[in-house]
């Protein structure tokens, strides 16, 4: 019996992994690949699917996803890959699901083996230099959203002594490497004379450099588009939209706020657009704007009948702090992004794809610091006390910084389908719920984009 089932599940598998079921969907990431790929047995053996592979159920069509190597198959009808078989010489039908890693030998402790894998590729992908700075020329703000996570922080602007000893400290760590400074804050808008000064200073030194900025993108002018284009050399910019006009204005709540100031942020991210500088546009969502962020779409499809350069990322508020319903808000908010692609916008889903990294954020890569207004150093561009590095005088080398360890994982993540996405180290002090179910939401909301445009596409 056992012989007759082992038989049975062997020609199964050879029959669902014929060229003419099983089409790739997304290539894999080749850098990846090369370091995971495996050899075939040479001998029978027992495979088992990998804890990083994901199936999928879409309509009549199961998609894998690998999240190690950001490789997807597709399965013709409802046929499915095994959770494991046993693997005979010369079966060429699994060569190739083997040396993509889709399976792996049945003894093999997956998060032993990518740990040492992450650590391979953190020594391959580590830099001397400190690559992106993510710079606070104030903390100031001229909105006061109910949801900012700045409350609570003392108000400060840079002085020209903490800008000279920005510049100094940039040109001191960047060695050859090209800076990307992300501009934060507060509003950064309102420290504008301070992003004026550090530029210029990196100018003279003729240090190169581009920059990136997070913005309510309402004190932006014809002007200072041009300058921020061609002088800062500002190719993004990150502006939140909550809702509607009403929906809008209840959030951010300006000082000196009048109903002008929705429709002079739409008519600032024209101007963005126009200068080729490209907008993401965030949608902070949460059980009682949902219905208003829909609103939105329509407005910005009429206000945008060109969508180039523009993308729309939803997030849900609060997701750290949300018990179950959160995974239904999230749900709803992908909704929400999708009508936004069905109107022609890039969206955030269709970016939605991953493999492994050596970094998993900011505060875990030793190639980027946030500079605060008061001159103190963080991992992380939410500040908080817990992120806290040093001073900008005691700030010698990026070794300053101290990372996560590859092994310091978080016990409730070592059996995770997404740890090479994530990798949640342990000292991270976001604590989230539901995480694993979010993305897997996310992703197939992602696969389904993916799916429809291949099927569209007719390709075999």
């Amino acid at each position: 019996c056992t012989l007759w089932c082992t038989s049975a599940i062997k020609f199964i598998v050879s029959l669902i992994c014929r060229k003419k079921n099983m089409k790739r969907l997304i290539k894999p990431n080749e850098d990846i690949l090369r370091l995971v790929s495996q050899s075939v047995p040479s001998k029978e053996t027992r495979m088992k699917r990998s804890q990083f592979v994901i199936p999928f159920h879409l309509e009549e069509h199961c998609v894998y996803y690998n999240t190690l190597t950001g490789e997807c198959y597709l399965m013709e009808g409802d046929e499915l890959l095994p959770a494991s078989y046993l693997y005979t010489v010369n079966e060429q039908n699994l060569t190739d699901l083997i040396k993509s890693r889709f399976y792996v030998r049945e003894e093999i402790d997956e998060v032993r083996s990518y740990c040492g894998f992450l650590s391979i590729l953190r020594t391959i992908k580590y830099s001397q230099d400190i690559r992106k700075y993510t710079i606070l020329p104030t903390s100031h703000c001229n909105a006061r959203c109910f949801y900012c996570f700045e409350k609570g922080f003392r108000y400060v602007a840079m002085t020209d002594d903490t800008v000279r000893k920005t510049v100094d400290l940039i040109e001191r760590t960047h060695g050859n490497s090209k800076v990307t400074i992300s501009w934060f804050g507060g509003e950064p808008l309102m420290g504008i004379a301070n992003i004026r000064r550090i530029v210029s200073a990196l100018k003279e030194k003729e240090i190169p450099y581009k920059s990136t900025m997070v913005s309510n993108g309402s004190l932006f002018t014809d002007a200072l588009v041009n300058e921020a284009k061609t002088d800062w050399k500002l190719e993004s910019v990150q502006i939140t939209l909550d809702g509607n006009k009403s929906e809008y204005l209840k959030r951010k709540n300006y000082v000196n706020q009048d109903d002008s100031v929705f429709d002079k942020v739409l008519e600032n991210i024209r101007l963005l657009q126009n200068a080729g500088t490209a907008i993401r546009i965030r949608l902070n969502i949460d059980r009682d704007n949902i219905l208003s962020c829909l609103e939105l779409a329509d407005i910005l499809d009429e206000y945008f009948p060109i969508k180039k350069g523009i993308t729309v990322k939803a997030a849900v508020l609060f997701q750290n702090e949300e018990n179950e319903s959160g995974l239904q808000i999230w749900k709803e908010a992908l909704k929400v992004e999708r009508v936004f692609h069905d109107k022609g916008f890039k969206t955030f889903t269709e970016e939605g794809f991953s493999c492994a990294q050596p970094y998993y954020c900011m505060a875990d890569s030793p190639d980027a610091v946030v500079i605060n207004a008061d001159g103190t150093l963080y991992a992380c561009e939410h500040c908080d006390e817990g992120n806290r590095i040093c001073n900008i005088d005691n700030f010698i080398s990026k070794n300053t910084k101290k990372t996560a360890a590859v092994s310091d994982i978080r016990e409730k993540c070592l059996d995770c389908p997404f740890l090479p996405n994530c990798t949640d180290f342990s000292n991270c002090p976001s604590q989230r719920n539901n995480c694993r179910e979010i993305r897997f939401v996310r992703l197939e909301a992602a696969l389904r984009l993916k799916l429809e445009t291949f099927l569209k596409q007719g390709i075999t």
